[in-house]
């Protein structure tokens, strides 16, 4: 089995920027490392680079090996984040 190399980067900030997930997707197309994830405190998932993820830390603590065993390909990826979003706004206008 082959060698994986997946890079972390954490923010404080709720409000995650360009600058935040740059290195991953930087790192990403350079090969230094094959998937990145960007760690906030917020409820929102996104994914904004070929590879590069960007998960709420609580959510990606308590799903940690299936973020980095089950969800390799951009469609697992993709569908998480989806999920992920859909539940947040369930309960965003559950609380109106």
């Amino acid at each position: 089995m082959g060698e994986e190399r997946i890079g972390f980067c954490l923010t404080a900030s709720a409000a995650w920027r360009h600058r935040d997930w740059l290195p991953l997707a930087t790192a990403v197309r350079r090969g230094v490392i094959h998937r990145g994830f960007l760690l906030h405190p917020e409820d929102r998932a996104s994914i904004r680079a070929p590879s590069v993820f960007i998960v709420p830390l609580g959510l990606f603590m308590k799903d940690m090996q299936d973020w980095i065993l089950n969800r390799r390909t951009m469609r697992t990826a993709r569908e998480a984040v989806w999920r992920i979003n859909r539940e947040r706004l369930a309960a965003c206008a559950a609380h109106r």
